[in-house]
């Protein structure tokens, strides 16, 4: 080999070299990694395993609806373990329809999106607890009155109308009364529920979670004004919460006390007023001196409508 030769392949190695370094220094990592678990009629069950991330997050909407940004998924979608493989659930779900479900993180200070997973729950089979619409925001309330100082966000939730007695006017509407916890914010006159996953709280303004003593499952069973709702404190499963400006999603797959689910959505703007504990309208009132309201067994809310109904 004369020296010439040896010279173009060595410039031709040289190249080739620094041309491979180069292109390890611009290649981008994979956000994350997803892979589809469950389906039921209701939910979707997924894993979602993060590479290299300082923040993750993610999103499931429908298919043909327009695709978020990495952006918009990590500002306004479930909060994730970033550093861990973690088993993630989609609730309160449309059955027999395709879902899109993607992640986001931030990784060496971008912002970087997941391959798309899609996904499509089943039918409606027999004994399927249905997803109730939650159509109606009755009232929204911010307060920190307690003990830790924690951000107490106060939602009322239904179905259809409710009357002056704060309860169902309907039969077989609900009212949902969701007394989240979650840290306070700066501004109590402005307040925002910070999105992310709550369950029931195994202590009394507990971050992240619900007070059981005061969340409820209200409806109504018959038009007797005496003993027509019945309600049940809601002791475990999970609320998801996403928002976009004053936009909030709240996805329920709740269980009451006697085991038995509630499923419930609500899509719509909440604007959260200062409790402000001199005045008395800033109070919850469910119930006036005369009124009788009793537990329930949704077996026994179906058994009493049908009774009802062939009277």
């Amino acid at each position: 080999m004369n020296k010439l030769t040896y010279y173009i392949l060595s410039a031709i190695l040289s190249l080739l070299f620094f041309s491979s370094c180069s292109d390890d220094e611009k290649a981008v990592p994979a956000a994350a990694t997803l892979n589809a678990i469950k389906v039921t009629s209701h939910s979707l069950e997924f894993s979602l395993t993060p590479q290299h991330a300082d923040q993750c997050a993610w999103m499931c909407y429908k298919k043909g609806e327009t695709a978020p940004t990495a952006e918009d998924i990590l500002n306004e979608g479930i909060p994730a373990d970033n550093s861990a493989t973690s088993i993630q659930r989609a609730i309160a779900l449309e059955a027999e329809t395709c879902y899109i479900i993607q992640a986001a993180v931030v990784s060496q200070g971008r912002y970087l999106l997941s391959e798309a997973l899609e996904m499509k729950t089943q039918p409606v089979y027999e004994n399927d607890v249905p997803v109730v619409k939650l159509k109606l925001l009755e009232k929204a309330s911010y307060r920190t009155d307690n003990e830790p100082g924690n951000g107490n966000y106060v939602i009322r939730l239904a179905s259809g109308e409710i009357g002056k007695d704060d309860l169902p006017t309907n039969i077989g509407d609900y009212l949902v009364r969701l007394d989240l916890y979650n840290v306070a914010d700066s501004d109590p006159w402005n307040a925002t529920l910070p999105v992310g996953e709550y369950h029931a709280g195994e202590e009394t303004a507990q971050i992240g979670c619900w007070d059981v003593e005061t969340t409820n499952v209200f409806t109504r069973i018959s038009s007797d004004p005496a003993n027509g709702v019945v309600y049940s404190y809601v002791t475990g499963g999970t609320v998801l919460v996403q928002r976009k400006g004053d936009t909030y999603t709240i996805d329920m797959d709740i269980v009451m006390e006697d085991g038995e689910p509630f499923r419930g959505h609500f899509k719509g703007d909440i604007i959260f007023e200062k409790y402000e504990p001199e005045t008395p309208q800033g109070t919850y009132q469910p119930f006036t001196e005369d009124q009788e309201v009793s537990h329930f067994s949704p077996r026994k809310i179906l058994r009493q409508l049908v009774l009802s109904a062939c009277r």
